[in-house]
């Protein structure tokens, strides 16, 4: 079964037209397990483009010149032939010239990222 090193960061805060990086870190992808990595928004899946670029061989995320469509849930889905793994991220585009103040609170074994925004 494919396994992440770290999971994607469960709340991502990022402002319009700055770059945003999502990893989906995976262990042991050896040509053995052969993982396929496939990126979906809001459930669909991300067509790779000057905007949308997917590197070091799936794993990473690269949206360029973020606009406030761009908000929402991205899941990265890990696959080979010993089953299915996935992680998601909820990112959020804030309009140019908001403040982010961001807060770590540890809730359980889970850590939640919180955002308070002022404009």
């Amino acid at each position: 079964m494919p396994q992440l090193r770290r999971s994607l960061d469960s709340s991502v805060v990022a402002s319009a037209q700055s770059d945003v990086i999502l990893d989906c870190d995976i262990v042991g992808h050896e040509a053995s397990s052969s993982p396929t990595v496939r990126w979906f928004k809001n459930g669909e899946v991300v067509v790779t483009s000057d905007y949308f670029r997917v590197e070091e061989s799936g794993q990473r995320l690269r949206i360029l010149g973020l606009l406030p469509s761009d908000s929402g849930v991205y899941q990265c889905i890990v696959s080979n032939e010993a089953g299915v793994i996935h992680s998601a991220a909820r990112l959020t585009v804030l309009p140019l010239g908001s403040l982010v103040v961001l807060s770590v609170a540890a809730v359980a074994d889970d850590v939640d990222n919180t955002a308070m925004v002022t404009t």
